[in-house]
């Protein structure tokens, strides 16, 4: 009897990543939310209740699908990434709706990601 062969998938580099090693598609993880606050800035739309929470970025980039998703090279801004939006699930666990704080945070980590 053969032996089963076992697929293994290779791992992956992380989409679009930057100078810095970071990936420029994680600012999809922030880009449906930034709009959702921005309308209800604008119009009043009541998103509250509908985003629980935003991806981390391994959550986003997990280990076990990409290779170097977290390196020398990029370490800090990750952590960075990581702390702002540790702040913007915190606001939204305790359902704040102080849109531009929410605004301000995102803008962080449009700063974050493409700088």
């Amino acid at each position: 009897m053969k032996p089963k062969k076992v697929l293994v998938k290779e791992k992956c580099e992380v989409p679009q990543g930057n100078a810095n090693g970071i990936s420029q598609d994680y600012i999809n993880v922030v880009a449906g939310f930034y709009n959702i606050v921005r309308l209800h800035k604008e119009d009043g739309l009541d998103w509250f209740d509908k985003v629980k929470k935003i991806e981390s970025y391994e959550e986003r980039f997990p280990s076990h699908q990409y290779r170097n998703v977290i390196n020398e090279k990029n370490k800090d801004i990750v952590d960075k990434l990581n702390q702002t939006i540790d702040e913007i699930n915190n606001l939204l666990q305790n359902k704040s709706r102080d849109d531009n704080k929410y605004l301000s945070l995102i803008e962080e980590v449009k700063h974050l990601v493409y700088n």
